[in-house]
C-alpha cells in the first residue's frame, strides 16, 4: 500500500475536507482518503502510486491550492503489522509452548500428588522446569522464572489442604 499525504493551503472547515475528499475519490481508485483542515493535509490510501500532476489538477479544480506531495510505504497497523507476520507467529507459539507446558507439569504434579494424598508445590515447580526442557529454560534466562501467575492466598490455601478428596 503507498500512503500519500498532501499539503493543502484553503480548507478551512468540514465541508472543504469533504470537497476535497469527493474529488479525490471520484478522480482515483483509492482505499481510504481522510482530509484534516487544521492540519492542512489529506492522507490518502491506496495500492499503487499515484500521478503527482493529475492529484495536483484534480484537487486545483476544487479551488484550493496544493503546496506538497509525499508518497511512502504504508504497512496496515494492528498485530501483523506492527510485529510482522512472523515475529507475531513466533510469539503466539511461545506463549502458547508456555501456557501448554505449565498446564502440562501442573497436571502431572496433581496426578503424583492424588497418589501421595498430598499437594506439593516444590513438587510441581521441579515438574514444571523439568518439562519446560532446556531449550525453554534458555530462552526464559533472565526473564520472570515463573510463567504462571497464582493468586497470592492459593499456596496457604493449598499448605492448607493435606490431602485431596478422591472421586
Amino acid at each position: 500500500m503507498i500512503k500519500t499525504i498532501v499539503k493543502i493551503d484553503g480548507m478551512m472547515c468540514g465541508m472543504c475536507e469533504s470537497h476535497v475528499n469527493d474529488k479525490i475519490r471520484n478522480s482515483f481508485k483509492v482505499n481510504s482518503v481522510k482530509s484534516s483542515h487544521s492540519k492542512g493535509e489529506s492522507v490518502i490510501l491506496t495500492e499503487s502510486k499515484l500521478n503527482e500532476a493529475d492529484l495536483r489538477a484534480a484537487i486545483e479544480e476544487t479551488g484550493y491550492k496544493v503546496l506538497s506531495v509525499t508518497s511512502e510505504e504504508y504497512q496496515k497497523k494492528g498485530l501483523f503489522g506492527i510485529f510482522g507476520r512472523q515475529s507475531a507467529m513466533k510469539t503466539v507459539t511461545y506463549i502458547l509452548t508456555v501456557i501448554l507446558t505449565v498446564r502440562m507439569s501442573l497436571l502431572v504434579s496433581l496426578m503424583v500428588s492424588r497418589k501421595n494424598k498430598s499437594i506439593d508445590m516444590v513438587e510441581a515447580l521441579k515438574c514444571q522446569e523439568q518439562a519446560l526442557g532446556p531449550a525453554m529454560q534458555k530462552q526464559m534466562a533472565g526473564k520472570q522464572q515463573c510463567a504462571v501467575s497464582l493468586p497470592k492466598n492459593y499456596l496457604r490455601i493449598i499448605r492448607n489442604q493435606p490431602h485431596l478428596p478422591m472421586r
